[in-house]
């Protein structure tokens, strides 16, 4: 590399230190912006959360103190918990009390007889249709120039080329083009990779991340509901009140609120609909677990051939396949027991190497059980050749096993050198390592 080549070099390197120090002053800088912002909404946006906040912990001082005097000195009315109590100034319209909670499920199961209240429900009901109608109607318009722009921009308008040999090939439409050469690499791309890089340093930064974090959970009555959640565990666990619980489901529904009314309904329905998301792809895995389990029971109680017989397009391929992948975990799952058995029989033997020779062979597509039997049984053969003395055999058997199986003699030779055993005594019978 001559002189001018390292003066660029230096300062390409230079520029590129350059940006990237710019780039993290950058973000520290719009990190520190957003700290700033949520302590804003702290002061201007959640100003009760701070007398309630206080009110959660003076409630967990005062549980603490109560169940340390109940256990230690069995004098627990020297304080007066608060953790039973609704706070003064919270208004709340659930019912506080087992017999407060009767009247309400009277009241409303009696709601059910009225024809009044149906027809009242009818009417909510119908408004409620009106206004979601209303909405979608105006969404309809936005939504229509959406999908026909992306329409026109992802539509293929040009007809498929056909070579020589009689393949088609389908190439972009000009408006394709533009779009991914302008829009998509030019902006959609570098905006992604941005974000992703952005908050890929937040997580790096834990200050800022947990700054973050424990702003928003006071903001948002979280750190509250940790608080009271505790100080009734310990008022609890000396008290023993059990009817209490409605005290504490009318609190937190009333610290929850803070986050209903905080959050806009666009976001309640993208939480609603991956929590929805989440929970049915759960129960779908679980089923399917469970059928193949039951499968794989059933193939293990039935060996031997199987003959399946149906009429056409009754999925006879699709559950051939099922039990083709079924048998090749049950022999997996068998392949490990066996490994590991072995592993435990002969442990200072380099196991890894037997490994890689797997590797190696499945590369070339032809591992079968056959193909281990016989690369043991030529290890074998290899080492009775050094054994007898006949080296040429042995120079021979040893250079196969290298080129074939990518298998060094000379590890298998030092386990024998070391004193390590050919043999293992399982009580009945001798397992030869060979095998």
């Amino acid at each position: 590399m001559t002189a001018t080549e390292k003066t660029k070099r230096g300062i390409y390197l230079a520029e590129k230190r350059m940006k990237k120090r710019t780039k993290r002053k950058i973000r520290l800088s719009v990190a520190i912006v957003w700290i700033v912002i949520a302590i804003l909404y702290a002061i201007f946006r959640f100003p009760a959360v701070f007398t309630r906040t206080i009110t959660a912990f003076m409630d967990l001082i005062k549980s603490l103190g109560y169940y340390f005097l109940y256990v230690l000195l069995d004098k627990e009315e020297l304080i007066t918990p608060t953790v039973n109590l609704i706070p003064a100034g919270m208004d709340t319209v659930l019912p506080l009390t087992l017999d407060e909670f009767k009247l309400v499920m009277e009241r409303f199961w009696s709601l059910f007889k009225l024809e009044a209240n149906f027809q009242a429900y009818l009417e909510t009901l119908r408004a409620g249709i009106g206004d979601v109608a209303l909405f979608i109607a105006k969404m309809i318009l936005p939504l229509a120039c959406i999908f026909l722009i992306l329409w026109l921009v992802y539509r293929q308008i040009d007809e498929p080329i056909q070579r020589e040999e009689g393949e088609y090939v389908f190439i972009d439409s000009p408006k394709l083009q533009w779009w991914k050469k302008n829009i998509r690499r030019r902006i959609t791309i570098p905006t992604k990779h941005e974000v992703v890089e952005y908050f890929k340093f937040i997580f790096r930064k834990k200050w800022i991340f947990w700054t973050l974090v424990l702003i928003w959970a006071y903001n948002l009555n979280l750190l509250t509901i940790l608080l009271e959640a505790f100080a009734f565990l310990f008022y609890w666990s000396a008290s023993l009140d059990v009817l209490n619980v409605f005290v504490q489901v009318a609190k937190l529904a009333v610290d929850l609120s803070v986050v209903g009314f905080f959050l806009p309904r666009w976001l309640w329905f993208i939480i609603g609909y991956n929590v929805v998301n989440i929970i049915r792809h759960r129960i779908g895995y679980n089923r399917v677990i469970g059928f193949l389990e039951k499968v794989e029971k059933f193939l293990e109680e039935h060996p031997g051939a199987l003959f399946i017989v149906g009429r056409m397009r009754s999925k006879k391929t699709s559950l051939l396949t099922t039990f083709k992948l079924i048998y090749e975990r049950l022999f997996r799952k068998r392949a490990q027991k066996k490994l590991a058995q072995r592993n435990k029989q002969f442990p200072h033997f380099p196991w890894q190497e037997l490994e890689r020779v797997v590797k190696r062979c499945r590369d070339k597509e032809f591992v079968v059980l056959e193909d281990i039997e016989y690369f043991g049984q030529k290890v074998k053969q290899t080492w009775e050749s050094q054994v007898q003395e006949d080296y040429f055999s042995y120079k021979l058997k040893r250079r196969h096993l290298l080129e074939a199986y990518g298998f060094e003699m000379d590890y298998f030779v030092e386990y024998v050198d070391n004193g390590y055993p050919l043999e293992y005594c399982n009580g009945s019978y001798y397992i030869s390592i060979f095998e």
